[in-house]
């Protein structure tokens, strides 16, 4: 779920820029997660099925329903608990970083961080507050 979300980071950067509430996005990820989930515990319940099936009667191998379904139901708690990493990294975004911006945005130009640091260290070094070590 971490992978998706990192790849459609922007995505998510433009849905934060047109004002779309922290919640629905949490809502969003989690129902993600869960139908993926389920998907995926579906697909393994049906390939438990098929190797019974395939399986030799001289292979003693027995499904216990209760045993299945506590551990579909642990892992369905786990992907949950899983998609907070997702959470956390789409609540941190910043729109216009996430969108690739940071240079200049329409006519207003943006300072990265960078440019900011850069400039406060030369005011610094102007106004005499930048000691050498002579």
């Amino acid at each position: 779920m971490y992978i998706l979300t990192v790849q459609k980071i922007s995505v998510y950067g433009i849905m934060r820029a047109q004002g779309i509430s922290s919640r629905i996005l949490v809502n969003s990820i989690v129902a993600q997660a869960l139908i993926l989930g389920i998907i995926g515990i579906g697909l393994g319940l049906i390939a438990n099925q098929l190797t019974v099936l395939v399986l030799p009667a001289a292979i003693p191998y027995a499904n216990n329903g209760l045993l299945v379904g506590g551990f579909s139901i642990g892992l369905l708690i786990m992907v949950v608990l899983g998609s907070i990493f997702s959470i956390r990294q789409i609540l941190k975004i910043d729109p216009i970083s996430a969108i690739g911006g940071g240079q200049h945005n329409g006519s207003t130009r943006v300072k990265t961080s960078e440019q900011n640091l850069r400039e406060q260290r030369d005011s610094n070094y102007c106004s005499g507050t930048v000691r050498s070590n002579r």
